[in-house]
């Protein structure tokens, strides 16, 4: 029975991962139980000595890419604290600090946020988000009954994206296929078998290398990418948080009004990526231009966002106010909004036609 510092049972200093590696330096430990009936046998140590992150996946991880440590962290036996992190984080703890789930002591940081986790945040899906609100907050679902297709929102949205009114929300693009029933995202191995080896994808798709996609470069590329994999490609769409304002306590009741997202209006037509898997990493592009119109509403996974395909006088002004040289490639962008372009413009000639004729007549008959 250890009582002292279970660090201390070594004569000489080892590595964490000696004892806390998959294999470590206890193979097996013997128990013994004491009282009326004594008994002794061995178990497995892994149960009382907890197995640590691998350094390897670690040195992939956010904290590990930055050089920090595990003795930057873990400097005591004790479980890391949030002051722990306010040594780097402390502009964003001095927000989270005045919330609800802080002052009640609700989550600390490492509630929330796995430091050992490979992928960075950004990289989160929003099921992956969902699910760490959801450890404390399991019938979310009963308490958003309120919701239409409460089930089909959780599917797409995270909790931040209404309970964090100051965060950025943004709609994430990714190219995916579909297989046997189910969407498979497109990995950085998937464009190597289909491009070559070493590609940088996103020079191939921002052709003009601005640092931004355009419509038509998707949708060039897009045709490329089908043309290519000879599979059923499609467009992966979400709506998520891409920049965190710590303030997740906020009930805001403004959200229960469903034009805050579906409309024209909605935050995120201001900020649009497209994300792209490249060696090692995931770079998000900045994506500009009327994209859910310009496709075919089959080539996106399940996204609803009412009136988006419907042309407005805002269109109708950049028609006439575009550049000529512009003017062929905002045309060609507007998509299923040359229906409706189309539709007024036939509409406007038969009423100037009934209109003429009911002024010829009028004239002729005097």
């Amino acid at each position: 029975m250890i009582t002292a510092n279970p660090h201390a049972v070594m004569k000489k200093p080892v590595t964490c991962n000696a004892c806390h590696g998959e294999k470590g330096l206890f193979q097996q430990v013997i128990v013994t139980i004491t009282g009326k009936r004594p008994s002794v046998f061995s178990s497995d140590p892994r149960i009382f000595i907890p197995e640590l992150p691998s350094i390897e996946k670690y040195r992939l991880t956010v904290h590990g890419k930055k050089g920090v440590k595990c003795k930057d962290c873990h400097i005591s036996q004790e479980r890391i604290s949030d002051s722990v992190c306010m040594a780097c984080h402390d502009n964003i703890y001095g927000i989270y600090k005045d919330t609800a789930h802080s002052k009640k002591g609700a989550a600390g940081c490492i509630d929330c946020h796995n430091p050992h986790h490979v992928k960075t945040y950004k990289e989160l899906n929003s099921q992956d988000r969902l699910a760490v609100c959801s450890r404390c907050h399991k019938n979310y679902i009963d308490k958003h009954k309120w919701l239409p297709n409460t089930v089909l929102h959780f599917n797409y949205l995270e909790c931040s994206t209404c309970h964090s009114p100051d965060s950025t929300k943004s709609m994430v693009f990714n190219f995916a296929v579909r297989e046997e029933g189910r969407v498979k995202p497109l990995v950085f191995e998937d464009f190597e078998k289909i491009f070559g080896n070493n590609i940088e994808l996103h020079k191939i798709i921002d052709r003009n290398r601005d640092g931004t996609v355009f419509c038509k470069e998707l949708a060039d590329f897009f045709i490329e990418l089908k043309k290519r994999s000879q599979k059923e490609v499609t467009i992966n769409s979400s709506i998520v948080v891409t920049k965190v304002h710590h303030t997740y306590s906020e009930k805001n009741t403004r959200s229960k009004v469903c034009a805050t997202c579906h409309s024209e209006k909605a935050p995120f037509y201001e900020s649009m990526f497209l994300s792209i898997p490249e060696k090692g990493k995931t770079v998000h592009i900045p994506v500009k231009g009327p994209v859910l119109s310009a496709f075919p509403t089959s080539v996106f996974i399940d996204m609803c966002l009412l009136g988006e395909g419907k042309i407005r006088a805002n269109d109708f002004y950049n028609i006439l106010t575009v550049k000529q040289k512009d003017r062929a490639q905002f045309i060609d962008e507007l998509g299923f909004k040359l229906i409706d372009l189309l539709g007024i413009a036939f509409s406007v000639l038969i009423l100037s036609a009934i209109a003429i004729h009911i002024f010829l007549r009028i004239v002729i008959k005097k």
